[in-house]
């Protein structure tokens, strides 16, 4: 359900002189669209988000000023209803990569969207976007990167900075009592997460791709921590 239409583009943003109010549509309402969206929301922008599931929007925060639309992301005249056609940054964060591409290819094309942005989590895909102009970002990637930076800098670990938030990865001791636990089954909390182990022989194993392996004497935990 839509309450209402994007208003015309404003040039300040909670009455702050030099922050411009963007027309921003996020299509999908998951964790990351909702986290998204609750945080444009606290910057000022004016936000719709379109999510085919209702139960998603519980995910907004109880003062959200923004507007929600359920229905096909992919259908336009749901797109014309969340007010595409005013708005100036669509980010698509729905978990098929497939309707992600095409509402990018939606804005883009039908829609003249000025900005388009998209989660893949097909590093593959990347091409796709490049083909046709569009710009994605993969946590695959990102990730993949981040443990590659953890293996080469196993001593000292690695930081580096994504937005305001720095990032640091690095290699632990398994604890006693984890041996034996699956990937699946280690805790992680909002500011430290354990991605995989690097075998003792270096084979490095990530959890996204095998979250039932087993910890083994001799592996070393690879740590993502945010600061």
């Amino acid at each position: 359900m839509c309450r209402k239409r994007f208003p015309p583009l404003t040039a300040t943003a909670n009455g702050r002189k030099g922050e411009f109010q963007l027309n921003i549509l996020i299509v999908g309402c998951g964790k990351v669209g909702s986290g998204l969206a609750n945080s444009l929301d606290k910057m000022g922008h004016d936000l719709a988000v379109v999510d085919a599931h209702p139960e998603n929007f519980d995910r907004l925060d109880e003062g959200f000023s923004g507007y929600t639309i359920q229905g096909v992301p992919i259908d336009t005249d749901v797109l014309k209803q969340a007010g595409i056609e005013a708005c100036d940054f669509l980010v698509a964060v729905c978990e098929d990569d497939n309707i992600n591409i095409m509402v990018s290819q939606i804005a883009r094309e039908i829609f003249k969207v000025p900005k388009v942005l998209a989660r893949i989590f097909d590093p593959r895909r990347k091409n796709v976007f490049a083909q046709f102009g569009l710009e994605a970002v993969c946590p695959t990637s990102l990730t993949v990167d981040a443990i590659e930076r953890a293996v080469e800098n196993e001593r000292a670990g690695a930081s580096f900075a994504v937005g305001s938030t720095n990032i640091t990865t690095g290699q632990m001791e398994i604890p006693k009592s984890c041996l034996g636990l699956t990937l699946e089954e280690m805790s992680h909390d909002s500011q430290e997460m354990a991605v995989g182990v690097v075998r003792a022989g270096g084979e490095v194993v990530l959890r996204d791709a095998d979250p039932l392996y087993r910890m083994e004497e001799g592996d070393k935990l690879l740590v993502v921590r945010t600061i």
